[in-house]
């Protein structure tokens, strides 16, 4: 039996979406106030890229998913983030590049990882859902930006 969609779940997506777009602008403003140690191209790409990205996205859907129980919120954030993402570098660069049309889609993906383990902890409560729901985000998110930056390194910079 398909679950309707109701005008309040309606607006939780909504929100989810933009609350996708504030953990962007949370990130950003965070990253710039603090003293980033460097971690090298690798340790960045995964600490900065992956683990701190998607933990601060899990927040939030987990957040808007405690108030709704829709799964698919995380999603929304993912879509919000991922979308907010594009416009900054689009707006900073003038250009799409590559990276640009597969970063939207990994976002996505992230979101509906997440999204699967919250439906799977909404219909068990199995808390060990609810940390799959944080951890495979994390790691789809660190093997895109590894293969990402492996490529740069090899096709643009000839190593």
């Amino acid at each position: 039996m398909h679950q309707r969609v109701t005008l309040s779940g309606s607006i939780f997506c909504l929100v989810a979406l933009v609350g996708g777009y504030l953990a962007l602008q949370v990130i950003l403003n965070t990253l710039y106030r603090i003293d980033q140690p460097d971690l090298g191209l690798w340790g960045g790409v995964m600490v900065y890229g992956a683990l701190f990205e998607e933990l601060t996205k899990f927040v939030i859907a987990y957040s808007i998913y405690y108030l709704c129980k829709l799964p698919s919120v995380a999603v929304f954030v993912g879509v919000g983030y991922g979308l907010g993402e594009r416009l900054l570098y689009w707006t900073a660069s003038g250009t799409l590049i590559l990276h640009d049309f597969g970063a939207l889609g990994m976002h996505i993906l992230a979101g509906f990882s997440s999204a699967y383990f919250f439906y799977r902890y909404k219909i068990t409560s199995s808390r060990r859902y609810l940390a799959l729901a944080s951890l495979v985000p994390i790691l789809v998110h660190g093997a895109y930006n590894t293969i990402i930056w492996a490529w740069y390194q090899w096709v643009l910079l000839g190593m």
